[in-house]
């Protein structure tokens, strides 16, 4: 069976468990099921490269490696035989323990969430879990990230908008991973890391991450699928970002799908405000991530956030916020998508690419919506063509009729700091050709001639059947 098929198969079994479990922490507990099969992998594959050496020898290995030492009693086919009882439930939180020490992930970000899970969750749904994930042949670490990843996509689509926080569209995030560019010297951030897809897919090999989300479960489910992409991990935190104003360094990238239009309270705005996180008390819900973005960023870095299709052209504090970027002149370029991006919503959103030291006097605009297409559930996807199209059109700045323009901030302003992109690019309208009166008038009597010659036919037709 390959890869998919495994994949399709987990997917089937949680299915069926959601009726005595909720979908997401059966989910969230076979991430945590492939995140011990990877161990196990890693033990398997040491003994298969020193076939010869002892088992002290080869916990020697796994240490240097690893950082902690190999515990048979935490294994998959232990556990999925064990686990009627749950007896070894604490093993395995010293696992996760060291697991959290070797990535840099923030005490009890996957210790926590796995302890109420088997609080909660009945016994024969972890053993049932755990006995499936044992039981799958892959060929490669790899693949047991894409196998994390496919049944994350499904749960979103399965719970909808309760679980849409913390997922993203892929073909979005390849969008968004073109558009950065990321290399392997680089560092990358995600303050709204949600189960941290997009920055897996930004991310080059050795590209340091650093990511943070306000959520602990959703924080737990990204550090593991961070560890199955074998992502060379900087940190990994829960918290609050927009109050978290300063990391010690700047970053080189920072890919960003925050909360669309959470109304903020004016005693958290001004909180924020007072960290340093903002330049305006007079900022709406979508401005503050995008502030968050700047503050976070190097000198000569970028940064892509996704917002909604109402953060162009809004009024009061969102006009506001549109001015100062503008006065900032950090906006480069602005990508307008269709409804149905983002799971959970079909609403439509807008991706903004940030720079700071700008030399441009101008904002690229690129209307991407009729690059999309549409599948079921209204879902939006772009495939790798049309995902070239828009990287060609930035790369090269090109202004082309009906899918770019490129107007300057002088004319922005003049317009009220609107940035709608459908005012700037306008769509092409095949010309018609136009027909003079006496053209038409010369076709209406031909056709006339030659009704008149269908209708003599006829009556010639009648004469001879009908006497």
């Amino acid at each position: 069976m390959n890869m998919m098929n495994q994949a399709e198969s987990l997917w089937t079994m949680n299915q069926k468990l959601r009726g005595v479990a909720d979908i997401r922490d059966v989910c969230h507990m076979t991430l945590y099921a492939l995140l011990l099969k990877q161990t196990d992998m890693i033990w398997e594959e040491i003994g298969n490269a020193f076939p010869e050496i002892s088992d002290h020898e080869r916990h020697e290995i796994f240490i240097g490696k690893m950082g902690f030492k190999y515990e048979m009693n935490c294994s998959l086919p232990f556990l999925s035989k064990l686990y009627g009882s749950l007896l070894e439930a604490h093993k395995v939180q010293d696992v996760l323990d060291e697991y959290e020490k070797k990535y840099h992930i923030d005490y009890g970000i996957l210790g926590k969430p796995y302890y109420e899970l088997i609080r909660q969750m009945p016994k024969e749904i972890i053993l049932r879990i755990f006995t499936a994930i044992a039981s799958i042949s892959v060929k490669s670490k790899e693949e047991l990230y894409d196998i994390a990843e496919y049944l994350i996509l499904k749960s979103t689509e399965r719970a909808g908008r309760s679980m849409s926080e913390c997922s993203t569209n892929v073909s979005l995030a390849k969008l968004e991973a073109k558009l950065l560019e990321c290399d392997s010297s680089m560092t990358l951030y995600d303050g709204f890391c949600g189960s941290g897809i997009s920055v897996n897919r930004t991310a080059a090999k050795d590209t340091k991450i650093h990511i943070r989300d306000i959520d602990l479960k959703i924080a737990s489910i990204a550090a593991i699928l961070c560890i199955l992409g074998q992502k060379n991990i900087g940190r990994v935190e829960c918290s609050d970002t927009l109050l978290e104003t300063e990391y010690e360094t700047k970053f080189d990238r920072i890919v960003s799908e925050p909360p669309f239009s959470v109304r903020y309270s004016k005693d958290y705005t001004d909180k924020v405000y007072y960290s340093g996180g903002i330049p305006d008390k007079n900022i709406d819900g979508d401005g503050l991530p995008v502030f968050h973005c700047i503050n976070q960023l190097k000198d000569d870095g970028k940064a892509v956030i996704l917002l909604p299709m109402g953060f162009l052209f809004r009024g009061g504090k969102t006009q506001n916020v549109r001015r100062i970027l503008l006065e900032m002149n950090v906006i480069d370029v602005i990508i307008e998508l269709p409804e149905g991006c983002l799971p959970g919503t079909y609403a439509p959103s807008v991706l903004l690419i940030l720079k700071k030291n700008r030399n441009d006097d101008n904002i690229l605009m690129i209307s991407a919506k009729s690059l999309f297409r549409k599948e079921k559930h209204g879902r939006a996807l772009i495939n790798d063509a049309g995902i070239d199209k828009i990287v060609d059109i930035y790369r090269r700045r090109a202004v082309i009729e009906g899918l770019s323009s490129a107007p300057t901030i002088e004319e922005i302003e003049r317009a009220d700091y609107g940035l709608s992109v459908a005012k700037y690019v306008v769509p092409v309208v095949e010309s018609l050709e136009k027909e003079s009166i006496k053209q038409l008038v010369s076709k209406y009597n031909e056709k006339q001639e030659q009704l008149q010659d269908i209708e003599k036919e006829l009556v010639a037709l009648r004469n001879r059947f009908i006497k």
